[in-house]
């Protein structure tokens, strides 16, 4: 059997030691790249939903805003009971102005 004095064992447990150290710092770092993927991966998502959010924020806003023009054309050419068609378009206009300004209030927060 081996004899060993006690700074071979204390060499053999800086040994030991640097070996379960390195183990473990390698699968930390394996750990933390793998986090790393997939947190760029839900960047990338994010990034593109804010995009698509974005356009459709624009789109939205720029049907929005047709509506308007086509519901004060609308008020001018009412033909049956005018009272009653100006109250709906008034608020038909009223809702499509409010949609307008929450769209481009979220455009502004995704900038």
């Amino acid at each position: 059997m081996f004899e060993l004095s006690i700074s071979e064992y204390m060499v053999v447990a800086v040994i030991a030691l640097s070996l379960v150290g390195n183990l473990w710092l390698s699968r930390s770092l394996q750990k933390i790249r793998q986090q790393r993927e997939k947190l760029i991966q839900e960047l990338r998502q994010t990034k593109d939903l804010v995009r698509k959010d974005r356009q459709t924020a624009m789109d939205t806003g720029q049907t929005l805003a047709c509506l308007c023009v086509q519901l004060n054309v609308a008020r001018k050419l009412k033909s049956r009971d005018p009272g009653l068609a100006s109250l709906a378009l008034e608020r038909a206009q009223e809702l499509a102005g409010d949609s307008l300004e929450r769209v481009r209030e979220l455009e502004v927060r995704t900038r």
